[in-house]
């Protein structure tokens, strides 16, 4: 994913990020790709055993950097996190709702315990630079909740642009629609560049900013 999104701003004639925050992390599947492209990612991780995992992958990296939190709109709220059965990638914290229809062999297979924190907090613990050029989300639903929680980085002229995953309507009862997620980003100047939803109605969206004013 991030090749392709390297080409659309080498074709906008839009700066190279070199800092991204990768939200939703998982295992790390995108670690060996960003440090190929010499990227410093700041990867998070909610839950505590995959964490675990995406730490050791971390490590085998010289500009990897893995952060266990539970991204939200509010720090400190404990919540009920439910873990799904396909390796823990479409774990939420809200309710499968359409997402049971869709994938239905996928299940919760258990709900843990977590603590939110925010981006901004993790900018002002010095956790995360404020610097980040480049945002992926991917939080199964919750997209709004960690945006709504990232003030400082979406104000920043540093950050180039994000991909979100959206649903047209929501996967997860509760979850954001994709209709939200632009009229939030729209506030602090992104604006939709591309996105192409597949069958079941979700697809992860590339917002960047006034690309269209940029001249070559």
């Amino acid at each position: 994913m991030i090749d392709k999104i390297l080409k659309v701003l080498e074709y906008f004639n839009i700066k190279r990020p070199e800092i991204i925050i990768h939200i939703g992390a998982n295992t790390g599947q995108e670690v060996e790709k960003y440090e190929a492209l010499n990227l410093t990612g700041y990867l998070v991780e909610a839950i505590p055993t995959i964490f675990n995992t995406l730490k050791e992958k971390c490590s085998t990296s010289s500009r990897q950097y893995a952060i266990n939190a539970c991204l939200s709109d509010i720090a400190g709220k404990e919540i009920s996190f439910n873990v799904a059965s396909n390796g823990g990638q479409s774990s939420s914290i809200f309710a499968l709702g359409r997402h049971a229809i869709e994938y239905p062999s996928i299940k919760y297979t258990n709900t843990i315990k977590l603590t939110t924190e925010t981006v901004d907090n993790l900018v002002d613990s010095g956790k995360i630079p404020k610097s980040i050029n480049f945002m992926v989300i991917d939080v199964q639903g919750a997209e709004i909740l960690v945006l709504k929680g990232a003030d400082k980085i979406l104000s920043s002229k540093d950050l180039i642009g994000l991909v979100v995953e959206v649903s047209v309507a929501p996967l997860y009862e509760g979850g954001a629609n994709f209709i939200q997620v632009c009229e939030l980003l729209a506030k602090f100047g992104f604006f939709l560049q591309n996105v192409n939803f597949n069958r079941h109605g979700w697809a992860d969206a590339l917002f960047l900013r006034q690309w269209w004013r940029i001249k070559s």
